[in-house]
C-alpha cells in the first residue's frame, strides 16, 4: 500500500510470501510469489489518557504589541485509538488578554518521513478536524482586569484548578476520528508514520499569534477486531511448472522430508526494522549430507538474566509480547522480575523504545516484584524515566499496587510537578481509602488475570 505522496516521490511497505521447490532434474525448480495483506495485532482494550499540561501563552498583535496571555489544557480519553475510532477531548481555557477567542480547532495530523539514496522526504496532513464550542471564559477582558489578574500570586493555581475541574466534568468536549483509511503509526528503518492531536487557538483580528499545543498518539488496529474479521485465505499458483512431481506419501512425511512449519502470529502493529544479526549459512553449506536445507534458527532461546531481557526490548517489534512471554514463564519471574529493585525496574521501562508500551509493561510487572512487595520507590523510579506526558497515567496506573501508599505519598508527590500534583491528588486518596478499606484482593496486573498467555516464540 502506498504510504506517502507529494509529487515528487512516494513510499510503499508491501508483504509478500516467496516459495521455491527444488526439484533434481534439470529445469525442474518451481516458484510462486504471492502479496499478502498483514493485521498488525490489535490495539489494547484498556485506554491511555492523557492530561495535557496547562500552557499559557502570551497574545501579542503584530508579534510586539503585548495583549496579555490565555491558558489553557486538554484532556484525551484515550492516546491509543484504531481506524475508524473517536478520541475524546475535553477542552478548557482562560483567557487573561484584550483579544477575545475566535475559535479552538482539534484535528489529528499525520506526518510520514522516508529515507532512499541517501535523501528524506516528508508528507504531512491533517486527516480528521473538530471543532469546540465557544463560552464566557473565551470572552477579551479589560485592561484593569488584566492588572488586577496579573498582580495575583494565587491566580495560577486557581488557573490549574478551574482547568482540572473543566476537563474532568467534560465541559467543552469535541472529538476527532481516526478514518479507516488513514495509516497506521509505524516505526521503521527507513519508513516512519507518526500521529498527533493539534489543538490551536485562533484569536480575534488580524496579525494576531494563534498559540498551539501538539500531544502524540498512535492509531493501529481496533481492539474488537478480531471479533468481526477473520483472516482471509489466498489461491497460489506456481509461475513455472516444467514436469509433474509426485505426490508425497506418508512415508515421505515420515521420513523427513516433507516439512510443515507452523503460522506466525505478527504480534505488533509497531515494526522495527533491523536489529538482531542472523548469521547467515555460507553456500557450500546450505546443503546438509541428507540432502535437507539447512535454515538457520530466528530465535535463540536466553538465560533468564536482566542484560538478556533488555537486550531484547530494544529490538522487540512488540515490547509488551516480550514481557507477557517472559512473565509466563516461571524461571523467568523467578529469577529476573521478583528481585527487581527500583533502578532495575526503571532501567526496564527506559529500554521500551515504542512508549505507548511503557504504562502495560509496568503494571504487568508490578504484582510480581517482591512477591507482592511493590513500594512507592517503584513509581518514583517509573516517572522518572518515562516521557512527560505518560508521568500521570504511569502514576495512576500503579499506585494500586503499592503497599506503602499511605505512608509514603509525600515521596511520589515531591517529584511531581505542580499540574500533575492536581490531577492525581484524587486517585491517591482514593486508593489509600481503598486500601485501609475492607480487604479486596490485591490488584492484578494487566497481563496477568486469567491463564497464562500464549509465549511470543515457541
Amino acid at each position: 500500500a502506498q504510504i506517502g505522496y507529494d509529487g515528487n516521490g512516494y513510499c510503499s511497505v508491501s508483504y509478500d510470501i516467496h516459495a521455491e521447490l527444488k526439484g533434481k532434474g534439470l529445469f525442474s525448480t518451481q516458484r510462486t510469489n504471492q502479496g499478502i495483506k498483514v493485521l498488525a495485532a490489535p490495539l489494547p482494550e484498556q485506554a491511555l489518557p492523557h492530561y495535557v499540561p496547562p500552557v499559557s501563552r502570551d497574545i501579542n498583535f503584530c508579534c510586539c504589541f503585548d495583549k496579555g496571555k490565555i491558558t489553557f489544557g486538554a484532556k484525551i480519553d484515550d492516546t491509543r485509538i484504531g481506524q475508524g475510532e473517536n478520541a475524546s477531548i475535553d477542552f478548557a481555557v482562560r483567557n487573561q488578554s484584550e483579544v477575545r477567542i475566535e475559535r479552538v480547532e482539534a484535528s489529528i495530523v499525520e506526518h510520514c518521513t522516508w529515507y532512499a539514496g541517501g535523501r528524506q522526504n516528508d508528507v504531512i496532513r491533517e486527516i480528521s478536524k473538530a471543532m469546540f464550542r465557544p463560552n464566557p471564559r473565551w470572552d477579551a477582558v479589560t485592561k484593569s482586569t488584566r492588572a488586577t489578574l496579573e498582580g495575583d500570586h494565587d491566580e495560577y493555581n486557581r488557573t490549574l484548578r478551574m482547568i482540572h475541574d473543566a476537563v474532568e466534568v467534560g465541559d467543552n468536549s469535541s472529538y476527532v476520528n481516526a478514518p479507516l483509511q488513514c495509516l497506521q503509526t509505524y516505526q521503521g528503518a527507513l519508513v516512519t508514520t507518526r500521529h498527533r492531536i493539534k489543538i490551536k487557538v485562533h484569536m480575534d483580528g488580524f496579525f494576531v499569534n494563534a498559540p498551539e499545543v501538539n500531544i502524540p498518539m498512535r492509531i493501529g488496529t481496533r481492539h474488537d477486531i478480531l471479533g468481526k474479521d477473520k483472516p482471509g485465505k489466498i489461491d497460489v499458483s506456481f509461475t513455472e511448472v516444467p514436469n509433474e512431481l509426485e505426490k508425497p506419501t506418508p512415508e515421505d512425511e515420515e521420513d523427513g522430508d516433507i516439512v510443515i512449519a507452523p503460522g506466525v502470529f505478527v504480534g505488533e502493529s509497531q515494526a522495527v526494522l533491523g536489529g538482531k544479526d542472523i548469521k547467515q549459512v555460507k553456500e557450500d553449506e546450505k546443503m546438509g549430507d541428507d540432502g535437507d536445507i539447512v535454515i538457520p534458527p530466528l530465535q535463540e532461546v536466553l538465560d533468564p538474566t536482566l542484560d538478556n531481557l533488555i537486550y531484547e526490548l530494544k529490538f522487540a517489534v512488540s515490547p509488551a509480547s516480550i514481557v507477557r512471554h517472559y512473565l509466563s514463564l516461571l524461571e523467568w519471574r523467578e529469577k529476573v522480575f521478583s528481585v527487581l529493585a527500583p533502578p532495575q525496574y526503571a532501567h526496564i521501562l527506559k529500554s521500551c523504545e515504542i512508549e505507548f508500551d511503557q504504562p502495560e509493561i509496568a503494571t504487568a510487572i508490578a504484582p510480581v516484584i517482591r512477591n507482592g512487595n511493590f513500594t512507592c520507590d517503584y513509581v518514583i523510579a517509573a516517572v522518572g524515566v518515562v516521557n512527560d506526558w505518560l508521568r500521570i497515567s504511569m502514576v495512576q496506573k500503579l499506585i494500586p499496587f503499592t503497599t506503602d501508599l499511605a505512608q509514603n505519598k509525600q515521596k511520589i508527590k515531591n517529584k511531581l510537578t505542580e499540574w500533575e500534583n492536581v490531577c492525581t491528588e484524587k486517585d491517591i486518596q482514593n486508593e489509600i481509602n481503598r486500601q485501609q478499606g475492607p480487604p479486596q484482593g490485591p490488584p492484578q496486573g494487566q497481563f496477568n488475570q486469567g491463564p497464562p498467555p500464549q509465549g511470543q516464540f515457541n
